[in-house]
């Protein structure tokens, strides 16, 4: 799960930054991640990643690459919370009440300070910081 959750909180970081390239980029280590997961994992097949078990596609623009990424995105960053590596990796969970899509997701971040992938620059710093190294579990 770590080197998804990473690679997720990467697409993340590009879809902050508006940054397609970028995002494109990290498309075949999230693929890769995602295969060791589903490897590691005999149960992974039926659970909340199982729609995404060939990976997340490769978009046109930015908005074809936020759809998909969002409940992708959510299911990750529960799970890596529910396996507490926003303590021993150091990732943050931010929430954006507004999401376009569910309206209400969630994101992984490897650093400090919202940076919104389903919206960049529109509302980058639109959420919440609800788990991390800096908050305190409940």
């Amino acid at each position: 799960l770590k080197p998804l959750a990473l690679a997720t909180a990467d697409l993340a970081a590009a879809l902050a930054a508006d940054d397609l390239d970028a995002y494109r980029a990290r498309l075949p280590a999230l693929r890769t991640a995602l295969d060791a997961y589903f490897k590691g994992d005999e149960h992974a097949a039926h659970g909340p990643l199982a729609p995404f078990k060939d990976g997340l596609p490769a978009a046109a623009d930015l908005a074809s690459a936020r759809k998909p990424f969002e409940p992708f995105s959510i299911a990750v960053a529960d799970l890596a919370a529910a396996n507490h590596l926003t303590h021993t990796e150091g990732l943050s969970v931010y929430e954006c009440t507004m999401a376009p899509e569910t309206g209400k997701a969630r994101w992984l971040q490897r650093e400090a300070g919202t940076k919104n992938p389903f919206y960049g620059s529109e509302m980058l710093k639109c959420g919440d910081l609800i788990a991390g190294p800096a908050t305190t579990q409940k």
